[in-house]
């Protein structure tokens, strides 16, 4: 499997927060999450989305650090520009954590996925069955793209029964 889509820079994650402020900071999160609700917005709607104690201010820098690093989009409407996000949140997620899970797996093997498993047996056992039936998918796929590839090289009939 190849990486989802974006390939750009990725923020850095942070190990000790939650949910989203793990790859930005607490008030870009926020934005964030206000921005991937309202979908497209201004900065005034963003700030009635996090309510009295958002400092408009401080919320237009934050946006448009967020355009800076290519995670907003910024279009000018008439006297006011509006935002959106460059991605979906579900098309964000899953690119933020097939690099984080790449990233561990690159540096830490079959440790990092031996840990994988035995934290899907903690969180939800649910969850380790369906990453039995993936697996079982993606060796079933391996192994008819094997034959296949075998007798696309095969000369005659004779060599593809050796094949198989």
């Amino acid at each position: 499997m190849t990486c989802p889509d974006r390939t750009d820079r990725l923020p850095a994650f942070k190990l000790d927060r939650r949910g989203l402020a793990r790859v930005f900071g607490e008030l870009e999160a926020e934005v964030m999450a206000a921005v991937w609700d309202l979908q497209a917005c201004t900065v005034a709607d963003v700030c009635g989305r996090l309510g009295d104690g958002a400092n408009y201010k401080t919320v237009m820098t934050v946006m448009n650090r967020l355009v800076e690093k290519g995670v907003l989009v910024r279009r000018r409407a008439s006297r006011a520009f509006t935002y959106a996000a460059a991605e979906s949140r579900s098309s964000f997620v899953n690119r933020v954590s097939w690099h984080v899970a790449e990233g561990l797996v690159e540096e830490y093997g079959a440790l990092a996925v031996a840990q994988f498993v035995d934290v899907l047996d903690t969180v939800d056992p649910a969850l380790l069955r369906q990453l039995t039936a993936l697996i079982q998918a993606r060796t079933d796929a391996a192994a008819a793209d094997a034959v296949d590839d075998a007798v696309d090289n095969c000369a005659d009939g004779d060599d593809l029964e050796a094949v198989r």
